[in-house]
């Protein structure tokens, strides 16, 4: 059985419940299996709101939260396939943005792309609020920088097909922002 992971439903949880269906002692510590949790994986409350995957030394930033992080770092294997890094920041709570922007700060250091990819609304979206914060900082000076979202004009497809494909949220696509224009170039 998996684990429900509560954190990409509500992130400010701070009580929840579950059943514990294994505990076990490994070297002088318990092992707790929950059928779900809140905690996200290897997180600490020192530096609660970000955290970051891959490539520190990347010239790429992907800022990201919820579930499309699953897309976000396949699309990072993908880019690796192609010779390119990212840096993968993910958001574990949306609010407040102004420490949120804080946080992001070292983030950006050295960076020559920033993307940010939800699957919420484009406008008025959690990454367009904090990527215009962002740029009102100066934080984005100089960074080419966009946000991949559902737009508000969306329609819904007409045929079957992958909804996260349909809505340039694939792992292809995503990794297609830091590739083609390389190629280009």
């Amino acid at each position: 059985m998996e684990t429900r992971k509560i954190y990409y439903e509500n992130c400010m949880l701070r009580e929840f419940n579950a059943q514990v269906l294994d505990c076990r002692e490994e070297n002088g510590r318990y092992r707790v299996l929950l059928d779900a949790t809140a905690f996200y994986p290897e997180g600490d409350f020192e530096n609660y709101g970000v955290r970051a995957y891959g490539s520190s030394s990347s010239d790429n930033l992907i800022i990201t939260y919820g579930q499309v992080t699953e897309k976000v770092l396949e699309a990072v294997d993908l880019m690796e396939k192609q010779g390119k890094t990212a840096l993968v920041v993910l958001l574990e709570c949306l609010k407040s943005y102004d420490a949120l922007c804080e946080r992001i700060r070292p983030y950006l250091l050295g960076k020559r792309k920033v993307l940010f990819v939800e699957e919420g609304i484009y406008n008025g979206g959690a990454g367009m609020i904090l990527t215009d914060l962002l740029w009102k900082q100066g934080l984005l000076d100089g960074i080419k920088t966009d946000v991949y979202a559902i737009h508000d004009n969306f329609a819904a497809p007409t045929a079957a097909c992958d909804l996260y494909d349909f809505l340039s949220l694939s792992p292809e696509k995503i990794a297609d922002y830091f590739v083609d224009e390389d190629l280009n170039s």
